[in-house]
């Protein structure tokens, strides 16, 4: 388990033990706030403190109507969660959601903007009191994140698809003003947002600068995310040539030679470059009988024969030593 968690059974003592506070709490909401906190001695105490809020509502609601019993005991994860964030004010939401959404440390810079309506200073305040997120220093400035994983799958899943899609086009709107920000991560939240054709383009980027720091895998998986997002023709041949090189230079060999082979070649002189590059790049991988059946190709365009002989491979060499 990961540093600092508790086992099955140390999960089910602690909740046993913070239970006690809660009278209308029942065995099965025990074991379920203890199988659902994944071990984490902060989620755990969340889920209680949410369900001694539940338990509150729940009683003062049967003191309404009358009733002995409360409806406290039905509740599950997802209720818990959204009665403790209710008692948050809209301020507080709307930068909790941004920072579960970006699903990673998200610099003050970026939520000042995404959130420039928001009184800042006084709701991190607030969301740090509440135990829901956390504040660092780095040298680039101040972070938010969330305080655990498991609140961000929480609050995440309170939010519905249109409202998950706004909150990664404001993200995206931010970051793509912030110096520091990273191209695929502005990427991943356009495509998020649904706009796939600009999510693309940073995804290109992105691509770029791995190629030129020599990060020639992680370039060949952007380019290819980019490929399935891009739309055909000229711009997807584009990729698909950039794609070729850097998985030349990965020592992909065949898999370069088939991006090659797929691009749509703008002239007579551009396929015979890229059938030459193709050729070049099975040969040197190995793949001999693959690489021949593209010289074969190149010689048929050129309209020279290919040498199937020794005596072939020996004249054409004669040939050619006496056209120099």
């Amino acid at each position: 388990r990961p540093p600092g968690h508790l086992s099955t059974d140390e999960s089910r003592e602690l909740v046993t033990e913070l239970l006690e506070s809660v009278p209308t709490a029942t065995p099965d909401m025990a074991r379920l706030i203890a199988d659902e906190s994944g071990g984490s001695p902060f989620f755990i105490d969340e889920l209680v403190r949410s369900l001694r809020l539940a338990d509150e509502a729940a009683v003062r609601e049967a003191a309404r109507r009358g009733a002995e019993d409360s409806d406290a005991r039905e509740l599950n994860i997802p209720d818990l969660l959204r009665l403790r964030l209710a008692r948050l004010d809209a301020d507080s939401h709307t930068l909790l959601r941004l920072v579960a959404i970006h699903r990673q440390p998200t610099p003050a810079a970026v939520l000042r903007r995404a959130a420039a309506a928001v009184d800042y200073d006084a709701t991190v305040a607030k969301l740090l009191s509440e135990h829901l997120v956390r504040r660092r220093e780095t040298k680039q400035g101040e972070e938010l994140e969330i305080y655990h994983d498991r609140l961000a799958d929480g609050v995440v899943a309170l939010i519905d698809e249109e409202g998950q899609r706004e909150l990664h086009a404001v993200l995206a709107a931010a970051l793509e003003g912030f110096e520091e920000s990273d191209d695929e991560l502005v990427a991943d939240h356009l495509i998020a947002a649904g706009v796939e054709d600009r999510g693309a383009t940073y995804l290109v980027r992105a691509a770029d600068a791995a190629a030129k720091a020599l990060a020639f895998d992680r370039a060949a998986r952007l380019y290819r995310r980019a490929l399935s997002f891009g739309d055909e023709g000229n711009v997807r041949d584009a990729i698909r040539r950039k794609l070729g090189d850097v998985l030349g230079n990965a020592g992909r060999g065949r898999e370069s030679a088939m991006e090659y082979l797929a691009v749509k070649a703008a002239d007579f002189a551009d396929e015979l470059e890229l059938k030459r590059k193709a050729a070049q790049q099975l040969l040197f991988s190995g793949h001999v009988d693959e690489g021949l059946s593209v010289v074969r190709m190149i010689l048929a365009l050129t309209g020279v024969p290919f040498p199937e002989t020794r005596r072939d491979t020996i004249a054409a060499l004669i040939k050619a030593r006496l056209k120099l």
